[in-house]
C-alpha cells in the first residue's frame, strides 16, 4: 500500500503520529505544497519526500490530512485538484480536526457524513459554513465510503479507523485489540 501524508506549516503532528505508527510497514510518502522544511504545531521540523504537484494519484491508496490551521491552503488549486483526484478515483481521503475542515472547504465533504474540528462541528463554529452541504455526525470518527473524518481529540480512534479502511485488520478481534492498544486499555 502507498499512502501520502500532507504536511503544511503548523500542522498538528500528534494527530497523525499513531496513524503513521500503525501504517509504518506500508509505503508512506510525506508531501507538502513546497519543497521546504515544515514546522509542526509542536515546533518539530519535518521534511517531505516529494511535492504534492508530483503525486500520481493512480499510484496511491490514500491520503491523510492532519489538523492544525489549514486556512492558508484554502485557495490552493494544486491541493484542491489533488484531493478531488483522490475523491474522484475512490481513493481513501482521511482528515482529522483541521484536515476535515480543509476537506469541507474544498467541497470534498458535500453530501457526505462527517465530523471534524477538535470535538465536532456546531452552528456556532466559524468553520460551520464549510459543512453546510455535509451531513454532520458529531462522533469521534465518521466513515462514509472512501472518506474518513475525525475529531482532533480522537486521534487514536482515527488511526485505527484508517487502518481498518485500508485493510490492516483481518478480523474484528484484531481491530478491537488494536483499538485497546492505541488507547492503552488493558
Amino acid at each position: 500500500m502507498k499512502i501520502a501524508f500532507l504536511y503544511y506549516d503548523d500542522f498538528a503532528e500528534f494527530e497523525i503520529s499513531l496513524t503513521c505508527l500503525l501504517l509504518h510497514k506500508e509505503d508512506l510518502v510525506f508531501t507538502g505544497l513546497d519543497n521546504k522544511v515544515y514546522r509542526s504545531e509542536e515546533k518539530q521540523k519535518f521534511v517531505i519526500d516529494l511535492v504534492a504537484s508530483e503525486i500520481n494519484v493512480n499510484e496511491y491508496d490514500a491520503i491523510v490530512i492532519p489538523g492544525g490551521d489549514p486556512s492558508p491552503l484554502y485557495n490552493n488549486e494544486v491541493l484542491s485538484n489533488l484531493l478531488h483526484s483522490f475523491a474522484n478515483k475512490g481513493k481513501t481521503i482521511a482528515g482529522i480536526c483541521g484536515g476535515s475542515v480543509l476537506m469541507a472547504q474544498m467541497g470534498i465533504l458535500e453530501g457526505k457524513k462527517c465530523t471534524g474540528n477538535t470535538c465536532g462541528i456546531f452552528e456556532r463554529d466559524e468553520d460551520y459554513k464549510y459543512y453546510r452541504k455535509s451531513i454532520i455526525e458529531n462522533k469521534n470518527v465518521v466513515v462514509d465510503g472512501n472518506i474518513i473524518t475525525g475529531q482532533g481529540q480522537a486521534y487514536a480512534e482515527f488511526a485505527v479507523e484508517v487502518g481498518k479502511k485500508l485493510g490492516l485488520f483481518k478480523t474484528d478481534k484484531e481491530y478491537e485489540d488494536e483499538m485497546k492498544w492505541v488507547k492503552n486499555i488493558r
